[in-house]
């Protein structure tokens, strides 16, 4: 059964996601759905956007050439308005330079030719998106909350063609994958199963474990306080520090800025997502620039 932890009790989330179609031309720039669902939404206050932009410039420049390829055959990446820079002869944001990132990582491991892809909380579709536009897929499947969902399909009928957008089965997690049993060849998960009630991570592994050859796992190693980074204190009361911290299935609180204590988290971390003891782990790294996130691709032996 899959329910829905604290921390997506969201009323604001919920509220705006109700009108997400009203907004469109402005909403990866500001507001509740950009601070959820975005990699990151920058605090002005704080000279945030001068040190995303920054960070963001750095990486591009230490990228490779054949990168500027993929991100020329993503069509319509920054609708929504969100905060960028020019590299490549064309505009990138930070969500797209990370769905570059992890479709690159996904790609040198496992063939995606024709491969029927499942993903549990893909926010409003980046790497959806990236994956359609890359690459000749059969079938993408998107699990989600029911608002999520009302997100994702605005967003991706609005950048996709309509033939890639028809490959996309949107499936409610709470309505409806608990009936859900076609088998498939890769699932993926993003930055979501950390936020999730343990439990239902626990019965997302189980269905993956009987119905994928691939699981593609992008998380957390731990849990982080969100005081160690954000100083706005209406933020982290609305944001609710416990919410964060008590949802997951790995929930030791570790020092962000400890490089040696994030590598010592990583074995513990690569077990707990295995589906099973049928599975092998084929790749993992830390994900740039945020080391404390860890790419795993697990395959199935069976």
């Amino acid at each position: 059964m899959i329910n829905r932890s604290d921390l997506w009790k969201d009323k604001n989330f919920q509220k705006e996601s109700d009108a997400f179609n009203i907004n469109l031309s402005n909403w990866r720039n500001e507001g509740r759905i950009a601070s959820m669902l975005c990699v990151r939404n920058p605090d002005n206050e704080n000279n945030g956007r001068r040190y995303l932009l920054t960070l963001l410039m750095d990486l591009l420049y230490l990228s490779e050439p054949t990168d500027k390829d993929l991100y020329h055959k993503i069509n319509n990446r920054n609708f929504g308005n969100p905060y960028v820079v020019k590299h490549f002869d064309t505009e990138i944001d930070y969500d797209y330079y990370y769905s570059i990132q992890e479709y690159k990582t996904l790609k040198a491991h496992v063939s995606l030719e024709k491969k029927t892809i499942l993903e549990i909380g893909a926010g409003y579709g980046r790497l959806c998106h990236s994956i359609l536009s890359l690459e000749t897929i059969e079938k993408y499947i998107i699990v989600d909350l029911p608002e999520t969902l009302c997100i994702s399909k605005i967003y991706l009928k609005a950048v996709l063609s309509e033939e890639l957008f028809g490959k996309i089965t949107f499936v409610d997690a709470l309505n409806e994958f608990s009936f859900f049993s076609e088998d498939v060849d890769i699932v993926i998960n993003v930055a979501s199963m950390n936020e999730m009630l343990a439990e239902v991570v626990n019965n997302y592994l189980k269905w993956i474990d009987g119905h994928s050859k691939y699981f593609y796992g992008i998380n957390t190693v731990g849990k982080y306080n969100p005081t160690n980074i954000y100083q706005n204190k209406n933020y982290l009361e609305e944001f609710n520090v416990k919410k964060a911290i008590n949802v997951g299935p790995i929930q030791e609180v570790f020092d962000l800025w400890d490089y040696e204590t994030i590598k010592k988290l990583v074995p513990r971390y690569i077990d707990v997502y295995k589906p099973s003891d049928k599975w092998e782990v084929i790749h993992h790294e830390s994900s740039l620039p945020w080391l404390f996130i860890h790419r795993v691709i697990y395959r199935n032996r069976k």
